[in-house]
This record gives C-alpha cells, structure tokens and sequence, in this order.
C-alpha cells in the first residue's frame, strides 16, 4: 500500500483494523482432479508396460 505520510496518518487505525481481520481461507479444493490422477494413474502403468516388455526383448 502506498500513501502520503499526512493521508497515512489518518488511515492507519482503519488499516490496522482491516489487517487485524484479515484471514487466510483455507483451499477449498487441494489435489489432484480425477481427470488428473486418471491420466497419471495410465501414464504410470503404460511405462510399466513398455518397461516390462523391453526387459523381455532384452533378456532373449
């Protein structure tokens, strides 16, 4: 916040009371969405695949 030091002086109590309730809310929504953790979960068993495959090719 910026102000001239005259105009401070008359704001401060009403900004000091305005930042003494002031609050922080907590997130209403936190994590992954279910699209999200759906494309991961894929993701993470497609590499599975690919791994487990190319360890086969290798191991002949």
């Amino acid at each position: 916040m910026s102000a001239p030091a005259a105009r401070w002086e008359a704001l401060a109590p009403q900004m000091r009371a305005s930042l003494e309730t002031f609050r922080m809310e907590a997130p209403t929504h936190g994590g992954l969405s279910r699209q999200a953790a759906g494309a991961l979960a894929g993701a993470l068993a497609g590499a599975l695949v690919a791994s487990y495959t190319a360890w086969r090719r290798c191991r002949r």
